[in-house]
């Protein structure tokens, strides 16, 4: 009988295997990086570190997977977040089971954006040869360089120089070497975006030139400088030093002043803010401001006062000329012109300059509030033609109470007081709607006052065309009255007409004494009358005088005809203005047609 054994032998890890030959990573992204364990029986479990310090709680690892030959191959990835500090450092991955362990290291290579450190050196202005550094430091430490920048301390640019990592700065004059002072910007990048996202990396240091105080172009400006009778001045300059000065003096007419213990002059000095021309560009500086204070100012204090700085550098002289200046008035008649929902206009009658040009100027404040806005608001020459003037005051609060005054001061830098406080308010939304509804209610009235217009046009036009039309009739009635159609008071619009024809034709005969008969204004007598003659005779006369034809010829036959037709076409037309009023009115229509007949 055989019997066959069968030995099950645990296996530790064979090495295990990273998923790339480097391991490397940006600062601002995430390390992601794999380790596979392959051979082992039981499986591997795995654990990770970077420069000694344990990361496994940072790892995940799939479900190990059974190979033919019965053992386990396991697979750990390992996600954590680095930057600039770990980089070189060994990244390790360990596989182990009961059987033992193995593992495998990587030297982690972080890539980041630069550090710049620029170099901070100092000369003096007898150095000819001045140079500042540029010392980036990144991974990989390959560099492009961008422009260098020549700063003030308040961030003012001065000038830009091409990019390299040494700037040779240009030289200049013994004298203008100061302005080499200042913070050197330099820029670098490697192609790595910093935490912010920039690829530019900047640096800064400090380039100090020691050289003799200058005084500033705001004090070259003023070598004139006013005081008034009686009262106390303040002449002043305004000087760069660096180092500070270590001493100054003041002269009169080239003679010295005391200024200590003395009730007449006082002297001082103090750091300030001055501005001056750095290679080209009027820039704000870190200065000093030299004062002498002159109490009680006489005739003869007007005249000429010299400080002397004093250094390890020659000495350098201001002189400044005093002269008498009075202080300008203040502004008359400061009053509200207008005013709009974000500013308003005021309006003012410059007063005297005190014999300089004057500048205006215009002090606000919400009401209530400490802080007074300052705003330049023109100039008057002292030849200028004085006028009113006015300015718009802008970028302020819709519906506030603002308080506002003036002064004026001239260039001798005497100042006039203040105006009284003038209240002025800006509008508010509500006036908006008000100002809408006025121009709604305007629009509307016009409408009104048009239409109104219109329609009285029409009815005058109507009553003129009535009238013409009344007198075209008066014309027309007029006419029917001189031809013998006149109304008679009994209504009748046609009496009778009598035929002035006295023949013997029966007739004729017949109708001129029917005719005859009546006593009546006659159509004759009419038209003789619409000559302006005055008939003396009466119709019964004109029928005798027409009676004198025995016999009527041919031509007193047409004549008859020529008239029967003329008193039809009469009667025609005097129907085309009133119908027979009644039954007689027809019948003596009737009488006429026949008679005529």
């Amino acid at each position: 009988m055989t019997t066959i054994g069968q030995i099950y032998l645990n296996l530790k890890s064979l090495t295990p295997i990273f998923n790339t030959n480097e391991v490397s990573t940006e600062e601002t992204v995430p390390l992601t990086v794999s380790c596979t364990s392959y051979g082992s029986r039981p499986a591997a479990t795995f654990t990770w570190s970077i420069g000694g310090n344990d990361v496994t709680s940072s790892s995940t690892t799939a479900p190990p997977v059974t190979e033919s030959n019965d053992t386990k191959t396991v697979a750990s990835t390992l996600t954590f977040n680095v930057d600039r500090i770990y980089n070189q450092q060994i990244i390790k991955c360990q596989a182990s089971n009961t059987v033992g362990g193995a593992s495998n290291n990587k030297v982690l290579d972080v890539k980041y954006a630069p550090d710049i450190k620029v170099n901070s050196p100092t000369y003096t202005q007898n150095d000819v040869d001045i140079t500042v550094t540029c010392n980036p430091s990144g991974n990989p430490d390959s560099y492009t360089y961008h422009k260098w920048q020549h700063k003030t301390k308040y961030g003012d640019i001065i000038r830009e120089f091409e990019g390299s990592k040494t700037l040779r700065i240009p030289d200049v004059s013994v004298m203008l070497r100061y302005q080499d002072t200042g913070e050197y910007a330099c820029s670098a990048s490697n192609g790595i975006k910093d935490k912010y996202n920039r690829l530019k990396q900047t640096g800064f240091g400090l380039v100090t030139v020691i050289a003799q105080p200058v005084f500033t172009s705001d004090t070259i400006d003023r070598v004139k400088q006013f005081g008034e009778i009686d009262k106390a001045v303040d002449i002043y300059v305004n000087v760069y030093s660096v180092p500070k000065f270590t001493s100054f003096v003041w002269t009169r007419d080239g003679k010295p002043i005391t200024t200590q213990n003395s009730a007449k002059y006082q002297s001082s000095s103090s750091p300030t803010i001055v501005q001056d021309k750095i290679h080209g560009k009027e820039v704000q500086l870190n200065g000093y401001n030299v004062t002498l204070t002159i109490h009680d100012l006489k005739a003869d204090d007007f005249t000429n006062y010299t400080v002397t700085l004093k250094s390890g550098f020659p000495d350098v002289k201001f002189t400044i000329v005093l002269e008498s200046a009075s202080v300008p008035d203040i502004p008359g008649n400061f009053s509200q012109r207008d005013s709009a929902f974000t500013s308003f206009t005021v309006q003012w009658d410059p007063g005297s300059g005190g014999g300089y040009k004057q500048t205006f100027y215009i002090q606000y404040r919400v009401q209530g509030s400490s802080e007074w806005t300052t705003v330049s608001a023109g100039e008057e020459d002292i030849n200028e033609q004085r006028r009113r003037r006015t300015y718009e005051v802008r970028n302020l609060q819709e519906g506030k109470a603002y308080e506002l005054r003036m002064y004026a001061e001239n260039t001798a830098m005497k100042r006039s007081n203040f105006t009284d406080v003038l209240i002025v308010l800006t509008k508010s939304s509500g006036s908006k709607v008000s100002t809408t509804s006025s121009a709604v209610i305007g629009a509307v009235v016009g409408v009104v006052v048009t239409l109104v217009i219109v329609c009285a046009s029409f009815i005058v036009i109507l009553l003129i065309k009535r009238s013409q039309v009344k007198d075209k009739k008066e014309k027309n009635d007029k006419f029917y009255v001189n031809t013998g159609f006149q109304n008679i008071q009994n209504g009748d619009e046609y009496e009778e007409v009598e035929n002035k024809f006295d023949v013997d034709h029966p007739q004729s005969s017949k109708t001129y004494e029917t005719l005859g008969t009546k006593d009546k204004i006659s159509v004759y007598d009419d038209l003789e009358n619409t000559k302006g003659v005055t008939s003396s005779k009466s119709s019964v006369g004109v029928y005798e005088a027409l009676g004198v034809h025995e016999k009527p010829s041919i031509y007193s036959k047409m004549e008859n005809q020529k008239e029967e037709k003329q008193l039809n076409t009469q009667h025609e037309d005097k129907n085309q203005f009133k119908k027979p009023n009644d039954h007689n009115d027809s019948m003596d229509l009737m009488e006429l047609n026949t008679t005529q007949g």
